[in-house]
């Protein structure tokens, strides 16, 4: 009866041991897991990060580049006295591409007062009424 008594205490031993074994690998496991998870969410977050970063960076630079655009435009403008502008012609290229948008060549026109307009409503150029 004794060594009976000890046979079932050693088992219960071995089974609480084998549960504890059991519960410290799931925890291991579960941290695993958790940090391959967040590895994850960071390599997102960094990717997500760098694509803004690139994004800011093209729309910056289409910034600079209408600005030198503009400028060389007005500089070879400066040229021009108001005398030239009663003889000027200007030919418009865009009109099938407006007509696509739902406006017209005289509606770009007329808004824009004495400026000439880009379709996109940014300023080219400014000519002067004569």
């Amino acid at each position: 009866m004794a060594l009976e008594r000890i046979a079932v205490e050693r088992r219960a031993v071995e089974r609480r041991a084998v549960e504890r074994m059991v519960v410290e690998r799931m925890a291991v496991e579960r941290r695993a897991v958790e940090r391959r998870a967040l590895e994850r969410r960071t390599v997102e977050r960094m990717v997500v990060e760098r694509r803004a970063v690139e994004r800011r960076t093209v729309e910056r630079r289409a910034v600079e580049r209408r600005a030198v655009e503009r400028r060389v435009v007005e500089k070879r403008m400066e040229i021009f006295t108001s005398a030239v502008w009663r003889h000027t012609m200007v030919l418009f290229t865009l009109g099938d591409w407006l007509r696509g948008r739902g406006h017209s060549v005289e509606e770009q026109i007329q808004s824009g007062g004495p400026a000439l307009h880009l379709a996109d409503g940014e300023v080219l150029l400014s000519i002067p009424h004569v």
